[in-house]
């Protein structure tokens, strides 16, 4: 299955369920996917732009919260947000879509991958 199959299947979940109030209130959903690592091989992306070009962004294993972070929002839209213990989220945000890589610790277990994310007016044209 191809990102946009998914990002659609992901956005019929959110419209039906609506299934946390912090992912149902960001400003761009989407997926990330493990590539190294036994963490979940998917699951949700929320993206919350806030104010003085900052960025907010929640990652979902099976509708609980398993990774945040946050941080500001660089030349071009680029970031890199980490934290002491060597976990980042870096990407690039671009108007309507969004997309990087992570690396992280999920329930005791160091993984990385890829991720990305629609603006919800991007995600409501395709449905």
């Amino acid at each position: 299955m191809n990102h946009f199959s998914r990002l659609i299947s992901l956005s019929c979940l959110f419209m039906l369920c609506a299934c946390d109030s912090g992912l149902g209130q960001s400003d761009m959903k989407g997926i990330f996917e493990t590539d190294s690592g036994e963490c979940v091989k998917e699951g949700d992306v929320g993206l919350s732009l806030l104010k003085n070009n900052r960025i907010h962004i929640d990652f979902y294993c099976f509708l609980e919260k398993c990774n945040s972070m946050e941080g500001p929002i660089g030349k071009g839209g680029h970031f890199y947000l980490s934290d002491k213990f060597g976990h980042y989220i870096q990407g690039q945000l671009l108007p309507t879509k969004a997309r990087g890589l992570w690396y992280t610790t999920m329930g005791g277990k160091k993984c990385s991958g890829s991720w990305f994310a629609l603006d919800k007016s991007q995600i409501n044209k395709q449905q």
